[in-house]
């Protein structure tokens, strides 16, 4: 687990572009979707960090 924990970063970063285009595709609004593009980003980028779960768990080993 602690080994894949290491992929999330670089996959998330790899997905962002392809994430921004379906969001601004799917809310006709620009500033909307600005707004949600953001939260949603910024929700999974926290847990793209490969400590996080360690840190929601605990040390994971």
């Amino acid at each position: 687990m602690m080994l894949a924990s290491k992929d999330h970063q670089p996959a998330f970063l790899k997905a962002t572009p392809a994430l921004q285009q379906f969001i601004f595709a799917m809310v006709a609004d620009p500033v909307r979707a600005t707004e949600t593009t953001t939260a949603i980003l910024q929700f999974l980028g926290q847990r793209a960090h490969p400590d996080w779960l360690a840190n929601e768990l605990g040390l994971i080993s």
